[in-house]
C-alpha cells in the first residue's frame, strides 16, 4: 500500500532572498564590499511527513543504499541520508554573517558504572564510608554526547537607501523568515511545522539539518506612518515603517556534529545530506527501484540468447 500523505504547502516564496548581494543592509555601493562579505546560506525545506512514515522511509533508504552497496553501486548507508523528508520550498537566504562565532565543540563525559560498579558501591564502598572519613573507587567515564551547535547571525536592512525599492523587498523579506517559521494550522486535525534548513558557513560550518529557533525583527531609528508596500496594499492603510529594521535569528542545529559532518567544510565531496527530497516517493517507488536493479543486474549476467540477438539485428 502506498504511503503519500503529502500536506498543502502555505509558504511564502521569495523571488530573491540574496541579502549580501541585493538589499541593502550596508552603505557602501562598492561591489567589493560585498564579494569580501562572509556569509551565512540556509536553503529552505517544508517537513511534509510525520515522525512515523518519516522513520519508516529513512530505514527503507538506508537499507536500499546498503543494497546497492552490496551489489557494487555507491557508498552504502551512511546514517544521515533522507533522515528528514521534505519538500524545497525554493527559498535560499544568503545573509551577511560578521558574528565572532567560528566553532564550539562542547562533549559530556559522565560515569557509568554498571552492573560490576553498583555491586562494588554496596557491599565494599558503603561499608568503608561507615569506617573512613571517605572511600571510593575511580570508575571509567563514558561519552554521552556532543551538544547540537547554537548560532546567531545578525543584520540590518535599511529602509533609506533607495526607499522605492528597499521598503517593499525589506518587509517581503521579514514577512517570509516570520511566516515560514510559524505552525501552519491546516484544519482542525492537519498542521504542518515550522520549515527546516540546510546551513553552511563556507569554511566554517555545515549543517545538514537545522531550525530557526528565535527571530526577533527590532525597528531602529526613526519611525514613520507610511503607506503599505508594494505587494501588500491589502493591509487596507497605512503601517509603522522605521529607518531600518535590526534582524537577529538564533539557528539550532538537529544533528550533532560528528567527524562526518565537519569532513564537509573543507571538502566539498564529503558534505553531508540528511534532507531530501527524494523521499516523497513511497514504500512502493523504493522496493520497485530495488527489483528494477536486480533484474538489471541478473540481465546482464546472463549471455544473450538467439533470440536476443536477432531482435538486435532486425533493430540495427
Amino acid at each position: 500500500m502506498a504511503l503519500k500523505i503529502k500536506p498543502k504547502l502555505n509558504i511564502v516564496e521569495l523571488d530573491d532572498g540574496n541579502v549580501v548581494d541585493n538589499y541593502s543592509w550596508t552603505v557602501s555601493n562598492k561591489k567589493i564590499a560585498r564579494e569580501q562579505c562572509p556569509r551565512l546560506i540556509l536553503k529552505e525545506w517544508q517537513q511534509t511527513r510525520s515522525s512515523v512514515l518519516q522513520g519508516i522511509n529513512f530505514f527503507a533508504h538506508q537499507a536500499y543504499s546498503g543494497y546497492q552497496a552490496y551489489k557494487g553501486f555507491g557508498k552504502g548507508p551512511d546514517g544521515y541520508n533522507s533522515l528528514y523528508a521534505a519538500v524545497k520550498t525554493g527559498n535560499e537566504y544568503v545573509l551577511p554573517y560578521y558574528n565572532e562565532y567560528n566553532h564550539t565543540v562542547t562533549n559530556s563525559w559522565n560515569r557509568n558504572k554498571g552492573i560490576v560498579g553498583n555491586s562494588l558501591d554496596t557491599f565494599i564502598v558503603n561499608p568503608a564510608k561507615a569506617i573512613y572519613a571517605n572511600a571510593g573507587i575511580e570508575t571509567a567515564k563514558q561519552w554521552e554526547g556532543t551538544s547540537e551547535a547554537l548560532l546567531m547571525v545578525s543584520f540590518r536592512l535599511l529602509n533609506t537607501i533607495n526607499p522605492s525599492v528597499d521598503i517593499a523587498k525589506n518587509y517581503k523579506l521579514i514577512n517570509a523568515l516570520i511566516y515560514n517559521n510559524l505552525l501552519d494550522r491546516q484544519n482542525i486535525l492537519v498542521a504542518a511545522p515550522p520549515c527546516i534548513y540546510e546551513m553552511k558557513i563556507p569554511g566554517i560550518r555545515n549543517s545538514p539539518a537545522c531550525v530557526i529557533r528565535e527571530i526577533t525583527v527590532q525597528n531602529i531609528g526613526q519611525v514613520n506612518r507610511m503607506d503599505a508596500p508594494a505587494g501588500f496594499e491589502e493591509i487596507g492603510g497605512k503601517i509603522a515603517i522605521p529607518d531600518a529594521w535590526n534582524i537577529i535569528i538564533q539557528i539550532q542545529e538537529l544533528l550533532t556534529e560528528s567527524r562526518q559532518i565537519f569532513a564537509g567544510v573543507t571538502d566539498k565531496s564529503k558534505v553531508i545530506t540528511s534532507i531530501n527530497e527524494s523521499l516523497e516517493r513511497n514504500i512502493e517507488d523504493i522496493v520497485d527501484s530495488a527489483n528494477d536493479l536486480k533484474d538489471r543486474m541478473e540481465n546482464k549476467a546472463k549471455p544473450p540468447t538467439l533470440t536476443d540477438l536477432e531482435q538486435q539485428s532486425r533493430t540495427a
